[in-house]
């Protein structure tokens, strides 16, 4: 199998972009995606699943997931784990943009977020599709028996996404990436929501991103103005994992 090209000048997106995907206008979307050389054709695919997301109460901007699911459909996803599920509407685009037969974790504390209880167990199960394998955990993605949980559940599979949206602060994202990175294949995908420096400073995900981006190839998917009247918050940063990180410079 031929090794995933790292990418070059990764695609950035901003402000800018933002009433391109709103609007829904083929030519303006097929614009966008030919300057992130995403495929034309499926973005708009890709906009949908974003909305529905959105729809089944995912904290999440169309204008910063749609281009971000078509970028992580460069990779056929076999294998996605998440951490911090909440309500399930990331884990069904998950399921959407996976393989038909792929296996998905789920890898959730009840009550992490603001003391709200995540979706039942039950619930989630639905959201796989016909062939595909859902596996959740309800526990600390910090606990060393989850993580040797998670290698039982995967077996010899490697994951290719691993998306990071749990523990917000400087040391529990450094302890999710540290902690699960490992078992990512090379060329795969790591993928940190809220990189943009929040004005909650609870919100560390953005220097971790700051320390984490320098050593591998990596795009952001952002678009700070759309910020539902809370203040910049949000934010998509994805690193492509190659077999060894590039050194730091200095």
């Amino acid at each position: 199998m031929a090794k995933p090209q790292a990418p070059t000048e990764p695609p950035s997106f901003g402000p800018q972009h933002g009433p391109l995907v709103r609007a829904l206008r083929p030519a303006s979307l097929s614009a966008l995606a030919r300057t992130a050389r995403l495929d034309p054709r499926r973005f708009r695919r890709n906009v949908e699943i974003a909305r529905e997301v959105r729809r089944r109460h995912a904290i999440q901007k169309v204008t910063e997931l749609a281009p971000a699911l078509a970028f992580f459909r460069r990779r056929p996803l076999r294998t996605v784990v998440e951490i911090g599920t909440f309500l399930g509407g990331t884990l069904w685009g998950w399921c959407q943009i996976a393989e038909p037969d792929a296996v998905l974790v789920s890898i959730d504390l009840p009550g992490a977020m603001l003391n709200l209880p995540s979706e039942p167990i039950e619930e989630l199960a639905r959201l796989a599709r016909e062939r595909q394998q859902l596996h959740c955990l309800r526990s600390d993605s910090h606990d060393p028996a989850t993580v040797e949980e998670l290698r039982r559940l995967l077996g010899e599979r490697q994951i290719d996404l691993l998306m990071i949206d749990g523990d917000h602060s400087f040391e529990g994202v450094k302890a999710d990436f540290e902690l699960y990175s490992p078992l990512v294949a090379p060329g795969g995908f790591v993928a940190f929501h809220d990189i943009l420096t929040h004005q909650d400073r609870r919100a560390e995900v953005d220097r971790f991103w700051r320390e984490v981006r320098a050593r591998y190839p990596h795009v952001e998917f952002t678009d700070p103005g759309d910020d539902w009247g809370f203040g910049v918050w949000g934010g998509i940063g994805v690193l492509e994992l190659l077999a060894r990180p590039r050194r730091e410079s200095g």
